[in-house]
């Protein structure tokens, strides 16, 4: 790897732009996989829930990642309602949930 500090300032740039999206896809995949989301739908039901809300780790927008896509998808083809919800961080900061529902009419 070179030497970050001889980089031009539109390599640091992309490089920081890189890393932020690698971080946000890693903790995407962490916190917002189906088997994750899934594990914390059931533990809602079993307690009586038919609505779970999932903050994203830190307050990191997580929104736009494959991870964040993939999981809303395969949710609402199997029937359940996503949405996101913004939520503001004690600091101030915007914030993004995912929300999922699985109420009976």
């Amino acid at each position: 790897m070179s030497d970050p500090r001889k980089a031009t300032p539109a390599d640091r740039l992309k490089s920081a732009r890189t890393l932020t999206a690698d971080a946000r896809e890693k903790a995407a995949q962490e916190a917002l996989s189906l088997d994750a989301v899934m594990g914390e739908v059931m533990t809602a039901a079993a307690e009586g829930f038919d609505t779970v809300t999932l903050p994203t780790p830190k307050g990191i927008d997580l929104r736009r990642t494959t991870t964040w896509a993939a999981t809303a998808a395969r949710l609402a083809e199997m029937g359940f309602t996503v949405e996101v919800a913004q939520r503001v961080l004690p600091d101030g900061r915007p914030t993004w949930a995912f929300v999922i529902q699985w109420r009976q009419t």
